[in-house]
């Protein structure tokens, strides 16, 4: 089993402001927005918040959105961002638009005691953006018992989307409303990493049969690669690229190595080695 590479902390709570974090290093208001057209056209500049080593400033970029989730800036400078209700959203020129550019349909999201948990989780642009249009979601899909995760994709043409449809729709399902996080990376060979929360059922993340609680890698299309780790294994599921995760908050390429990080449940983080195991529920800190 793979061990934590270091402890982090989390909180969680209802998101209607959409900020954009700028570390200042002796640069000037100007220098902190040219970053992004998006913090460019915000008026002003937000407060400089000292912390013990980084100067950082909080520049508000847009108001009342209903759990805004994850986000990706378009080549024009345009941001995406996904609400967890279904609803993609777009800000262009410091503007958020009056209307959804595009929606996922078929979305599981918890209420009540659960709500902010499931719905549509992240999002983010096919390597061959440019050419082909295409834009990934990973969202809660309704099903039996409760929501399993799927994979979609649509191609988004400057204003709009075309038809978002399935392209791997994971066997995950369980009627819990907790642990339903789930994030997708595109890596520098053109693969899709797939990271999926244990579902609310701890046990999930050790039975290598289901694809709760692991990271799977796939091609643009949802096939299996023929090099994973666990290809032609009887009883294990072939998309599975690592194992034994709880709720996976966030997950990053590493820009000089290719290699692809993850944060779960906000308590550590992980660097991915094929076929390895984490430990959850086993294992944790």
């Amino acid at each position: 089993m793979k061990r934590p590479i270091a402890p982090m902390c989390c909180r969680s709570g209802l998101c209607l402001v959409l900020v954009c974090l700028v570390l200042v290093a002796g640069c000037t208001p100007a220098d902190v927005v040219s970053e992004n057209s998006a913090v460019d056209a915000a008026e002003g500049v937000g407060p400089v918040f000292e912390t013990m080593e980084h100067r950082i400033r909080v520049v508000t970029i847009a108001e009342g959105m209903s759990f805004p989730h994850s986000m990706a800036f378009l080549p024009d400078g345009g941001m995406l961002f996904t609400q967890l209700n279904g609803q993609v959203r777009l800000i262009r020129d410091g503007v958020l638009g009056p209307e959804p550019v595009g929606t996922v349909t078929g979305i599981h999201s918890s209420e009540g005691a659960g709500a902010g948990s499931g719905g549509l989780t992240d999002l983010v642009l096919h390597p061959d953006f440019s050419e082909n249009g295409w834009i990934y979601f990973i969202y809660n899909k309704t099903g039996e018992p409760g929501a399993t995760m799927a994979v979609a994709r649509g191609v988004f043409d400057g204003e709009a989307f075309g038809d978002i449809e399935d392209v791997f729709v994971a066997d995950a399902s369980t009627d819990q409303r907790g642990h339903l996080s789930a994030r997708i990376v595109f890596v520098p060979d053109g693969t899709l990493y797939v990271a999926i929360s244990d579902r609310g059922v701890p046990e999930l993340a050790q039975d290598m049969s289901s694809h709760a609680g692991k990271v799977l890698r796939l091609h643009d299309d949802g096939t299996v690669p023929d090099d994973n780790p666990f290809v032609g294994m009887e009883g294990y599921r072939p998309e599975i690229f690592t194992s034994g995760h709880r709720n996976l908050h966030g997950m990053a390429v590493h820009p000089d190595t290719g290699e692809v990080w993850i944060n779960e449940h906000g308590d550590e983080v992980n660097i991915l080695e094929s076929g390895a195991n984490y430990g959850w529920p086993f294992l944790s800190i």
